[in-house]
């Protein structure tokens, strides 16, 4: 599962993930600046280097959903739906 920050979003900004289970999810930021990875929903905090990508892992989820955000850049967010 993967998704991409480009002109301070993220696509798509909505991950579909099965609840209960532990998931990767690869982090592309397509911009020239640095971004952030990060979600007090399920304490997650990671930085993107410009023009690279990282591994995140989530979960185990409860059915729910789950807000993320780019620290860095505000108007950059995305939710998690786990069912």
């Amino acid at each position: 599962m993967s998704s991409a920050l480009k002109d301070h979003r993220f696509s798509p900004a909505s991950l579909t993930i099965p609840a209960g289970q532990k998931v990767q999810v690869t982090v592309k930021n397509e911009m020239a600046s640095a971004a952030e990875f990060e979600s007090d929903d399920f304490d997650r905090e990671k930085v993107v280097a410009a023009n690279d990508s990282i591994n995140v892992f989530i979960g185990p989820l409860k059915a729910g959903t789950y807000h993320y955000f780019d620290d860095f850049h505000h108007e950059s967010t995305g939710v998690i739906v786990a069912r």
